[in-house]
């Protein structure tokens, strides 16, 4: 079975992925964990740096939650992609 989990790192997303946990899926499950980094648009800072810990938040995001479910067996991926989330 594969499954896409949208994440935004809130504890709403949070809930959904915990849900998950709990129903019968079994260990034969391939998720995907996917978050959309919002762009940064130069303006009167350094952006580069704004760019940069977002990326790594972003990434911080993906990993917590890939980890809780790599403890179910799950084979687990992430992705991080720049964008609007909406």
């Amino acid at each position: 079975m594969q499954i896409l989990i949208a994440t935004d790192g809130s504890d709403y997303s949070r809930a959904a992925a915990n849900m998950l946990k709990h129903l019968p899926l079994g260990n034969d499950v391939q998720a995907t964990i996917l978050t959309v980094a919002p762009q940064v648009d130069a303006i009167n800072v350094p952006h580069e740096q704004v760019i940069e810990e977002i990326a790594v938040e972003a990434e911080q995001t993906v990993t917590r939650q890939a980890s809780e479910l790599t403890e179910l067996g799950w084979r687990v991926n992430t992705q991080v992609q720049n964008g609007h989330a909406a």
